[in-house]
């Protein structure tokens, strides 16, 4: 890790000059008057995205005549063709995935920047100390964080702490509720958070969100008990394009989801809660070695099943015994659970399930 931030502080020292421009056309020096910048930010926004269309039809024909040669040589069991067809699927997807380059992505390497020179005490002429302050301004803008990394599924720590510590200094002491979401892949996770609180994070068919990303919203008077919510939306569990690491990633990511919520979506597309079981055992496993780590730890997370596209008006009476039979399974998991750890005062799951 230190070698790999040396590394990274020789980066910054020597940016690309794609980089050093974009830093200098936002101006860390003039935060508090950001009309500009947003004007500036919004404008780049379009502008990555044209680059995109412009290429994504072409790669997306590749990718698909390449699916098609390989299915065409399973078919007519030309075995010796198969491992150099997938290793070109495997490349025309991977070529898809990289040219999806956003603004995300410049602010996640901002981030970068950050935590690699604060982390080696190096402070460059870049404004370095000024990026959280810039980013908890565009947070208040309306523009997400990202606080989990989806192409290496990390966390960059230093960096998430240091932009939230400065939108508590300028947001202020406030009351805020933390709403996360997880679901299935294109069970619809960020047209649910859109619709119910007015955002606008980017939907699509397939792998959209690949990453866990949040923002902060205004509470209405009266209608809450606190000030501000903060939303998080996050990539869906069973990506195919995961191979064998599937199950990892998933249980992980619950993990972290459920951990961070105050109240967590469970976001299921049809009547099923079969496919969400086996994540929240996982979870449940998490939260119990938490509560062993830290015994005066106060675990009062929610879980909130919403069903989506589910046509009939009956449906909440006729799955009263499949959601019992779930709570069952988890209550006899958690105890199984609690007996191997030593805990036995527990006979229930930590997070509270509600529909």
């Amino acid at each position: 890790m230190d070698l790999l931030r040396t590394e990274q502080v020789h980066n910054v020292e020597n940016l690309h000059k794609f980089m050093s421009l974009f830093i200098k056309y936002l101006d860390l020096q003039s935060i508090d008057t950001m009309e500009q910048t947003v004007f500036f930010l919004n404008w780049m926004k379009i502008y990555l995205d044209e680059k995109t269309r412009c290429i994504a039809p072409y790669l997306i024909s590749n990718y698909q005549k390449c699916c098609v040669s390989l299915r065409s040589a399973v078919e007519n069991h030309r075995l010796n063709e198969l491992d150099s067809l997938r290793l070109a699927v495997d490349n025309a997807e991977q070529d898809l995935v990289e040219a999806s380059f956003g603004l995300e992505h410049l602010i996640r390497e901002l981030g970068q920047i950050y935590e690699a020179a604060i982390s080696k005490s190096v402070y460059t002429n870049l404004s370095v100390q000024k990026l959280p302050e810039f980013v908890s301004k565009l947070i208040q803008c309306g523009y997400p964080l990202e606080i989990m990394n989806g192409d290496t599924a990390t966390v960059p720590t230093l960096w998430v702490e240091s932009v939230l510590d400065q939108l508590q200094r300028d947001l202020g002491d406030k009351r805020l509720l933390t709403i996360s979401v997880l679901g299935i892949q294109s069970s619809g996770k960020s047209t649910l958070l859109n619709a119910m609180f007015g955002l606008q994070f980017a939907v699509s068919a397939g792998r959209c969100t690949k990453r866990c990303i949040c923002t902060v919203g205004q509470s209405s008077k009266g209608i809450l008990p606190y000030e501000y919510v903060f939303i998080i939306d996050t990539e869906g569990l069973r990506a195919p394009e995961l191979g064998d690491k599937k199950q990892t990633h998933d249980n992980e990511l619950a993990t972290f989801v459920l951990g961070m919520g105050n109240i967590t979506v469970i976001n299921i597309k049809g009547e099923s809660t079969q496919e969400m079981e086996d994540v929240l055992q996982i979870a449940v496993h998490a939260f119990l070695r938490l509560k062993m780590a830290n015994s005066n730890m106060k675990l009062d997370q929610t879980c909130i099943f919403v069903h989506q596209n589910v046509p009939a008006i009956d449906a909440s009476t006729k799955m009263i015994h499949a959601r019992q039979k779930m709570m069952d399974k988890l209550d006899k998991l958690t105890r199984e659970a609690a007996k191997q750890e030593g805990i036995a005062d527990i006979n229930s799951p930590l997070i509270k399930l509600s529909r």
